[in-house]
């Protein structure tokens, strides 16, 4: 009996010691922090922040796939969060499996793990997000094309409107040269040369406020006519019915009669840029195809080709099947594996006989594992199936180009025949990042996404160049000036079709005031197209053109009298006499909104927040659906306020500083998602009506 007691005395000292333990544990534990940012373009990066391998916690650690569970076995239930969030967190039970979380370190390794239940819930982690990036991926134009300018100007000059559909801004920008004088080579063994700049000014909308354009040039290579190496050059010509059609309106200035006489002026140009050693074959198609001139030896002295491509006319229907299939025989038959083996087909791309087999082309690329016989294109007409050419140019790994005038074949078969034989990169992509403090407002693209796959590759050939004129407006200054501009550039050898990738990054103060020139130009050219286009107003035309009046250059010059020509042409603006607006009072005289149930008014130069319920521990937080309209409204601060209670999985909650900048009604739209998690619909949205007065 007396060891008995002594048993549970024992028993009870060890109890009290283990408690006393526990208390002591809980007591070294420090308290929750909260991560503050005083902006939304000033948060730290905390995906390439350095981990704290031990000390005071200041760090931030990113977790070991062996990290122990954030909470121990037999803990409490998380509180907190929705339905959603209480569920999720069992997935969530370790911060090794959150592919973009980062939490702050404790000073204390946690024993709750290896120990039993303690009386105090352990602290938990404060989760804070990466920023994403900023970023868009965008395209100018693959086939090269410059008919938009050409039509747009020999319609003013005619003393006529020009259509809104031509009105492409990238074309005017092929058509145009810009000056390359301040490019270098974005790698030293790479394949681009590149300019890039920036012309920041006053936003014509909001003058407290600057605009930033980004001009960049970007070119391939040049290669001359006596270095390119020779070519055995397979011409297939379109003689069908549709090439009888004109090529341009009858008022253009060089224009030819029709789509068959545009081809045979093109392929008597091209005669002057062959040389002693290139090989021509000529073919034509209508409703069959023939050869009409065969391992024609290139002469100054012999006229067959002229004589043959003069004798061209129009027959029948259009079979591009048989048409192809005779190229290719003949291109075959006579492949040589020292010279540049071509196929050029000059049609509209209407095929009505036949059908197409873009794997015959395809297949001839490579012979014997090396280069083979590429395929490129010259779309005849302003209505060209382009569409379809550009299918059947790039099974062939060439290149095409639109012929709308005399102008556009002196070009292709003089300028730019080396661009038309030889292809510099192939599948092209362009990325550019921008700083966080930049929202992106405005562009010259062709093609513009966040979505890789919605942009479609490209072809880059040697001897040529594109600009590109990307706008912004300021969202948060602070910083903004380290912040960089990154350009990338993925592509593929046409040879060997490795794939290659350029970068060139720049912060945005080594780039302000650079290359204002082309800028300036560039930015001119694309007011004439939105003029044209109904995208601006006669009064926004006058006044950035007196804000470009310190511009003296040629293309500035043309392009002033070519946008008063067409504001000549604009019916007069209405006067309109404001009304005095009516004052809405406030809904929510505290300024602080926790939903959006009601509408948000404010006078301009107020603040208000939004606050909502957010918890971190369970990977979830708000983020923006849209951008902010940065000229009615400024992001002042965004910052997580963490909860005030201890336990374990208590939520905290998301608050945002507004500024009202100017009058006008707009909208906040959050979700409340995972970042990770692409394509799930959020657990929440709200969406504030804001109007500012």
């Amino acid at each position: 009996m007396k060891r008995l007691k002594i048993q549970k005395v024992i028993g009870y000292l060890l109890i009290l010691s283990m408690f006393l333990f526990m208390i002591g544990c809980a007591a070294l534990s420090p308290p929750a922090t909260s991560q503050k940012s005083t902006s939304q373009g000033n948060l730290p990066n905390l995906a390439t922040a350095p981990a704290n391998t031990g000390g005071t916690a200041t760090g931030v650690a990113k977790p070991a796939a062996s990290a122990a569970p954030m909470t121990a076995p037999g803990a409490p239930p998380m509180a907190g969060g929705t339905a959603q969030e209480m569920a999720d967190n069992a997935s969530l039970a370790s911060p090794a499996i959150m592919p973009s979380a980062t939490v702050f370190a404790s000073a204390a390794p946690s024993v709750a793990a290896t120990m039993a239940p303690s009386l105090e819930p352990s602290v938990m982690p404060t989760i804070i997000p990466s920023l994403e990036p900023k970023f868009f991926y965008f395209s100018y134009d693959d086939s090269a094309s410059t008919v938009g300018a050409e039509l747009t100007k020999n319609a003013l000059k005619n003393n006529q409107m020009p259509d809104k559909s031509w009105a492409r801004t990238y074309e005017f920008f092929n058509f145009e040269k810009f000056d390359s004088s301040n490019q270098a080579k974005i790698n030293p063994d790479g394949l681009f040369s590149i300019s890039m700049g920036i012309w920041k000014h006053t936003n014509p909308k909001n003058k407290e406020k600057f605009l930033y354009e980004l001009g960049t040039l970007l070119s391939a290579p040049t290669m001359d006519m006596a270095n390119r190496k020779n070519v055995v050059l397979t011409l297939l010509v379109d003689v069908s019915g549709s090439m009888e059609e004109p090529s341009a309106p009858s008022s253009f200035e060089v224009a030819a009669s029709n789509k068959l006489e545009l081809v045979k002026y093109g392929l008597e140009v091209l005669n002057s840029s062959l040389k002693t050693g290139d090989v021509i074959n000529v073919c034509q198609f209508s409703d069959s195809a023939n050869t009409l001139l065969e391992n024609y030896q290139f002469s100054a002295a012999d006229s067959r080709y002229l004589n043959t491509v003069r004798g061209l006319v129009t027959i029948g229907s259009t079979n591009l099947n048989a048409g192809i299939d005779e190229a290719y025989k003949m291109a075959t038959k006579y492949y040589d594996s020292n010279k540049t083996n071509r196929v050029i087909i000059l049609t509209d791309a209407y095929a009505n006989t036949g059908e197409i087999d873009p794997a015959k082309i395809s297949s001839k690329t490579r012979i014997e594992n090396m280069e083979g016989i590429y395929f490129s294109g010259l779309g005849i007409g302003q209505d060209f199936n382009e569409a379809f050419l550009d299918k059947l140019t790039e099974a062939g790994k060439g290149a095409y180009f639109s012929i709308v005038s005399k102008t556009d074949a002196r070009r292709a078969f003089g300028d730019r025949l080396i661009s038309l034989l030889n292809v510099a990169a192939r599948d092209v992509q362009f990325r550019l990042d921008y700083p966080q403090g930049l929202n992106h407002v405005q562009s010259a693209a062709e093609q513009i996404s966040q979505i890789q796959s919605e942009v479609l590759p490209t072809n880059f050939s040697y001897n040529t160049s594109q600009f590109f004129l990307e706008g912004f407006d300021e969202l948060n200054l602070t910083g903004l000036d380290d912040q960089t501009f990154k350009l990338t550039i993925t592509y593929k050898d046409p040879e060997t079709g490795e794939s290659k990738t350029e970068i060139y990054e720049k912060k945005l103060s080594d780039l302000l005031g650079v290359n204002l020139g082309n800028i300036k130009d560039a930015y001119t050219i694309q007011l004439l197209t939105k003029l044209i286009k109904g995208e601006s107003t006669i009064t926004e035309a006058n006044n950035i053109l007196a804000s470009l009046s310190d511009n003296s250059s040629p293309i500035f010059s043309e392009y002033r009298s070519l946008i008063n020509t067409v504001i000549g042409k604009l019916p007069p603006e209405p006067i309109i006499i404001p009304t005095p607006p009516i004052t809405p009072i406030p809904v929510d005289p505290t300024g602080v909104y926790t939903n959006s149930i009601n509408p948000i008014n404010v006078k301009i130069g107020d603040t208000f927040t939004i606050s909502l319920d957010s918890n971190a521990t369970t990977g979830y937080e708000w983020q923006f659906s849209q951008a902010i309209d940065s000229l009615i409204l400024q992001l002042v601060s965004s910052q997580y306020e963490a909860p005030a209670s201890n336990m374990v999985g208590a939520g905290g909650k998301q608050v945002w500083k507004f500024k009202a900048l100017s009058s006008g009604t707009t909208s906040i739209a959050l979700k409340y998602v995972r970042p990770w998690e692409t394509g799930v619909t959020p657990i929440k949205t709200e969406n504030f009506s804001v109007t500012v007065y």
